[in-house]
């Protein structure tokens, strides 16, 4: 079986944490204690912005698209991007790493892969406890 393949029910409690992690993405916590301009959300969070391709064995790339990095060595993307791929990687400039699917959750189309050696800032994510009525969200 394909290391990406869906098919496969693997326990989902990392993932669903992941999940929740990224349903809370854009709560920087850093931005919960005062509005932020939209330039300076985006300055702190590009860096963990990368570029995914999905190739077959032949290396012919079949879709691009985004990943994010929620944590050093894991991104979470589309799971429609990675349909028939057997070759994954992250890119941003000149920087290239190779990814291996690690949690994959198609019903919610969100797939975290392990980046081996991928440098990334954990964000500061703000959890639903702590939300509060009229605070901004990005």
């Amino acid at each position: 079986m394909s290391p990406h393949s869906f098919t496969a029910r693997r326990p989902r409690t990392a993932l669903r944490s992941t999940v929740a992690a990224l349903c809370a993405l854009p709560l920087v916590a850093a931005f919960a204690q005062a509005p932020a301009t939209p330039q300076a959300i985006f300055e702190r969070v590009a860096p963990n912005v990368w570029v995914l391709q999905a190739a077959d064995a032949q290396g012919r790339v079949l879709a691009t698209g985004r990943a994010i990095a929620v944590s050093p060595g894991k991104v979470v993307t589309s799971c429609q991007l990675l349909a028939k791929a057997t070759l994954l990687s992250v890119r941003r400039d000149n920087v290239s790493y190779g990814a291996i699917l690690e949690l994959p959750d198609p019903e919610r189309d969100l797939c975290q892969l392990r980046v081996a050696n991928l440098p990334a800032n954990t964000l500061g994510i703000v959890g639903a406890r702590e939300l509060q009525v009229g605070m901004p969200v990005y």
